[in-house]
């Protein structure tokens, strides 16, 4: 499986950071991303991202630079230092995080990764000037689970901007069998499919902060039939109708 973490978008989050200045030999300007968030370069690329190269590096800045000299790069990936390597070095991952004119990239926290971003890129996709930021809802990752199988799922991941905070959670059923049931439990975020039938679910999260602001992310829960369950079928050969 191609990518450098298991999961979801805190993206405005990770570059709040205060702006940095760019390597010496560079004209652009860059943010640095919180420590310990990595970019999910498996749903990065299936969204349109595209990986331009890979630099050893011994000094953290050179992953700065390196992308800095790629006119086609907007944000580089420092990876952790191996435990059991012998050398000084880290892996360098430069990425076009543009399609279509989006930022199509996601993190989410993992141990060891740091990253770097073009302001330019930033002020232009990701921040709205004299506007409030919307929460960024993250409904996790996708589910596939034998029929009866209890599901839980939950937003813990979801996050507001701005020095706001997340004040409500709502899960609804977008598309799948009507009778689901979706109960609510101690957690705010959180619900709970109990004795779900085989299909497929569409279930949205809707997020609300205290600025007022809302955003929605959506996650598919595939049940298995019996046909399926008996089968060697992996997550990635199932088509999911949506």
């Amino acid at each position: 499986m191609f990518r450098f973490c298991s999961s979801s978008l805190l993206l405005l989050v990770l570059f709040s950071g205060a702006q940095r200045g760019a390597a010496a030999d560079c004209s652009d300007a860059f943010r640095s991303g919180s420590d310990d968030f990595v970019l999910d370069a498996k749903d990065a690329v299936e969204r349109g991202a595209a990986l331009l190269a890979t630099h050893n590096v011994s000094v953290n800045k050179d992953c700065e630079t390196f992308c800095c000299r790629d006119p086609r790069c907007n944000l580089a990936l420092l990876e952790p230092h191996d435990a059991k390597g012998t050398a000084d070095t880290r892996t360098c991952v430069l990425f076009d995080c543009v399609h279509k004119k989006r930022f199509v990239c996601r993190f989410v926290n993992q141990d060891g990764y740091h990253s770097y971003m073009r302001e330019r890129m930033f002020q232009r996709y990701l921040q709205a000037p004299g506007k409030l930021s919307p929460p960024i809802a993250n409904a996790g990752r996708d589910v596939v689970v034998q029929p009866g199988e209890i599901v839980t799922l939950n937003g813990t991941e979801s996050v507001a901007l701005q020095a706001a905070h997340i004040v409500d959670y709502r899960w609804s059923l977008q598309s799948g069998d009507p009778s689901l049931k979706m109960e609510k439990t101690d957690l705010q975020d959180q619900v709970r499919l109990p004795n779900l039938h085989p299909g497929s679910y569409v279930l949205k999260l809707s997020v609300k902060d205290s600025n007022g602001q809302s955003g929605d992310d959506e996650v598919i829960v595939l049940v298995l039939s019996s046909e399926l369950s008996s089968c060697e079928c992996s997550w990635e050969m199932l088509a999911i109708d949506d």
